[in-house]
């Protein structure tokens, strides 16, 4: 689910990428002289993905030609120096691949995973930068209070991209001591902690970004929903019997019914080919059977 929601706002620049108004403002020194109403345009498309996607804290599309940010809400570029974004990234500090830098926005909360895509157009470099709100994500949003489980994410490097009442972006992973199983030599890893509050810790590699989540989850919690579940299936399993067994019946009395056909009409092959017979390849069978005789 998490993979499912950072996969959406990816998803956003290669969009943006292929727009011919966004393309326009990047490799152009003044797009309005060409198209005066480009900015009030750029500004509608962006809101449309502020408003599609919850987590999407802003989107940046920085133009090498002008030198200057196009944001949504400005109607107009902006400088770097007054983006009112001191974390952001430069064109020139950010590498040529797509990159994820977990950060602060204005050193204040909320606190973000910001994604940098680079774009080479004739040894010219744009970038379109994507800002995710970790805060409004909603599988995190829904587990947020939650005394039973606690859901973090931990960056490759051991960084501690994400928890409840995180106070830095990004934080030293020692500031929580659950996570001392963590290893980041394992794509996945589950273990049953034995304490006086039993817990069970499990960490997964996101099969798309570079950082892992982890789930510290009480172990009555735990079995508690394990337990929710094998009574659901005592509950299913009488019903599914007995529907197996008409759908087994089903299947035989279907497989069986052209051979109960073409023995029928051998009991009288002279007569005329039967007509209430809708499968084409018995009514061939028994074709071939009339042509023989």
């Amino acid at each position: 689910q998490l993979d499912d929601s950072f996969s959406g706002c990816s998803q956003i620049p290669i969009l943006l990428n292929t727009d011919k108004n966004v393309r326009l403002f990047q490799l152009t020194e003044q797009p309005e002289l060409l198209f005066p109403k480009i900015y009030k345009q750029l500004d509608t498309e962006l809101s449309v993905y502020r408003a599609a996607f919850s987590a999407l804290d802003s989107i940046y599309l920085y133009s090498s030609a002008s030198d200057s940010f196009f944001l949504y809400g400005s109607y107009a570029p902006c400088s770097y120096q007054s983006l009112q974004d001191n974390n952001c990234l430069t064109v020139e500090e950010i590498p040529d691949e797509i990159t994820y830098i977990a950060r602060k926005k204005n050193n204040l909360y909320p606190y973000l995973i910001t994604m940098y895509y680079p774009i080479r157009q004739n040894d010219i470099k744009n970038m379109i930068v994507i800002n995710i709100d970790i805060s409004k994500i909603t599988v995190l949003k829904e587990n947020h209070g939650n005394s039973r489980q606690r859901i973090y994410i931990v960056s490759d490097e051991g960084q501690l991209l994400y928890r409840e009442n995180q106070e830095n972006m990004p934080e030293n992973i020692e500031t929580a001591p659950e996570l001392i199983y963590f290893d980041n030599n394992r794509s996945f890893l589950s273990h049953y902690i034995d304490t006086a509050e039993p817990y069970v810790y499990v960490q997964q590699h996101s099969e798309k970004f570079p950082w892992y989540y982890v789930t510290i989850t009480e172990a009555q919690n735990f079995y508690g929903k394990s337990v929710h579940i094998y009574k659901t299936l005592l509950n299913i399993i009488p019903w599914l019997i007995p529907l197996a067994l008409l759908l087994i019946i089903w299947l035989v009395l279907l497989a069986t019914h052209p051979i109960r056909t073409i023995s029928d009409f051998l009991k009288d092959p002279l007569s005329q080919m039967p007509e209430d017979i809708s499968d084409s390849e018995t009514r061939s069978i028994i074709r071939e059977f009339l042509n023989y005789i």
